[in-house]
C-alpha cells in the first residue's frame, strides 16, 4: 500500500541516502548511507542518524562469512551506463536514436535495441575489471562488438567497431619506469602516474567502470 505517513513502520527499506529532514526518529533503516569510507559530504547525515536514535543497517557492509558484499548494484550500473553511453554517442553525432533505458523492461530489451543500430568503426575503451565494468562488458558483447587486446587497440585500425577492457596497470605506470604488479600499485599509489592519455587519444567512447579513491 502506498501511504504518505510511514511513522507506523518499524523498519524502513531504501536504496539511496535518506534526506536528513525525512529521517524518522527511533526507526530501523536499511539504505546505502555512503558514510562507511568517512565521506565528508555525508557527515551531517551520520550525525543526524545518531541524534535521532536511528538503527542503521548499511547495505554496503552486509557481507557473507568471507566478507564478500551481498548487496551491490554495480553490474546494473555498468549495464545501463554502457547503453546510455552509446545512446549519447548517437545523439551527439545525430547518427541514430535509441529509446531511454527507463522505457525498456530488462537487459534483453536494451541489447535488442543496441543490435538495431550500426556503429561506425569506432573504438570504445572500458576501464576496470569489477562489477560495473563487467556489466558494461555484457552489453558490448551482447551487441556483437569485438574485443581486442591493448596493444592492438592502441596501434591498429579496424573496419568495425571494437572495444578494449583495461585494468589498473594498463592506464597507470610507475613514475620511475619500473614494471611490478597491481598489488604494488594498490600499496604505493603515490609512486604511479596516469598513462590513460594513450587510450583517450585513440578512443571515441570511454566507459568508466573502475574503482576510484583519493
Amino acid at each position: 500500500e502506498v501511504i504518505d505517513d510511514v511513522r507506523s513502520a518499524d523498519v524502513l527499506l531504501g536504496v539511496k541516502e535518506v534526506p536528513i529532514g525525512a529521517l524518522v526518529p527511533d526507526k530501523k533503516y536499511f539504505f546505502f548511507s555512503h558514510t562507511i569510507k568517512k565521506q565528508p559530504y555525508n557527515r551531517d547525515l551520520l550525525r543526524a542518524i545518531l541524534a535521532k536514535n536511528i538503527e542503521l543497517y548499511d547495505h554496503e557492509v552486509i557481507t557473507n562469512e568471507k566478507e564478500i558484499r551481498l548487496v551491490a548494484f554495480g553490474r546494473y550500473a555498468g549495464i545501463v551506463g554502457a547503453y546510455n553511453g552509446i545512446r549519447a554517442f548517437g545523439m551527439k553525432n545525430e547518427s541514430f536514436q535509441l529509446p531511454k533505458a527507463q522505457e525498456l523492461s530488462d537487459q534483453k530489451e536494451l541489447i535488442a535495441e543496441l543490435k538495431k543500430i550500426k556503429l561506425p568503426n569506432i573504438k570504445i575503451v572500458l576501464s576496470g575489471k569489477g562489477r560495473v565494468s563487467n556489466g558494461a562488458k555484457e552489453m558490448l558483447d551482447g551487441m556483437g562488438l569485438r574485443e581486442v587486446a591493448v596493444e592492438s587497440y592502441l596501434s591498429d585500425t579496424f573496419e568495425e567497431a571494437v572495444y578494449c577492457q583495461i585494468d589498473v596497470l594498463d592506464y597507470n605506470k610507475r613514475s620511475d619506469g619500473k614494471v611490478i604488479d597491481m598489488y604494488d600499485f594498490f600499496d604505493h599509489p603515490e609512486a604511479y602516474e596516469s598513462d590513460f592519455a594513450r587510450f583517450s587519444k585513440v578512443s571515441d567512447i570511454y566507459i568508466a567502470g573502475h574503482f576510484y579513491a583519493t
